[in-house]
């Protein structure tokens, strides 16, 4: 009796212990690229494995996804399920699955990297578009205001290059009435002074 109630007290502080440290464990216990939003915290599978089932506190898988035990096996050694599982083959975890699960979980964090990678490349990509579009905008209107500028003195030398034009055309027009006055009246000039 002395003995059970001592294995029972152990368990039981083992169980608190290992309580109070998921909190702090399960962070570590993921490569950093993965997240509980992938796995499942419970369990220990991927969300895509659940399905429409249940994911996370509300799991209702039995088995752990990394030794392939029963939750009365890890109950009774006090090991929590999924990424935290540490349960041994002798213990009752299936040969070889822990190794197969942290391969998994090795791709699954290649993976997630890898996209998280080629995400960054694609908003660095975006940005340098942006930046060079902007550049090519700002040249454009530069361009546009430097034919602008042209157009407008292009104008102003036309217009003045008109009225240079017609300021000659009228001058040209009033020399050639006042010479043709001048030679209308020059015959009659004689007759006017004979007769003064």
């Amino acid at each position: 009796n002395t003995n059970t109630n001592t294995n029972t007290n152990t368990n039981t502080n083992t169980n608190t212990n290992n309580n109070s440290n998921n909190s702090v464990s399960k962070i570590n216990a993921l490569p950093k690229s993965l997240s509980f939003r992938k796995i499942c915290s419970k369990c220990g599978k991927t969300r895509s494995y659940h399905g429409e089932l249940g994911f996370g506190h509300r799991c209702v898988f039995q088995d752990c996804g990394k030794c392939g035990a029963g939750i009365q096996v890890h109950q009774k050694h006090g090991i929590p399920m999924g990424v935290l599982c540490c349960l041994t083959e002798q213990q009752g975890a299936v040969p070889g699955a822990a190794q197969e699960y942290q391969r998994k979980l090795e791709q699954l964090a290649l993976r997630a990297e890898l996209q998280q990678r080629l995400q960054q490349e694609q908003q660095q990509q975006k940005k340098q578009n942006a930046v060079i579009q902007h550049q090519q905008e700002q040249q454009e209107q530069e361009e546009q205001q430097r034919q602008q500028q042209q157009q407008h003195r292009q104008d102003a030398g036309s217009t003045i290059e008109q009225m240079v034009a017609a300021t000659t055309a009228g001058a040209v027009a009033i020399v050639e009435s006042e010479s043709a006055v001048v030679a209308a009246s020059a015959p009659a000039l004689p007759k006017m002074a004979a007769a003064l």
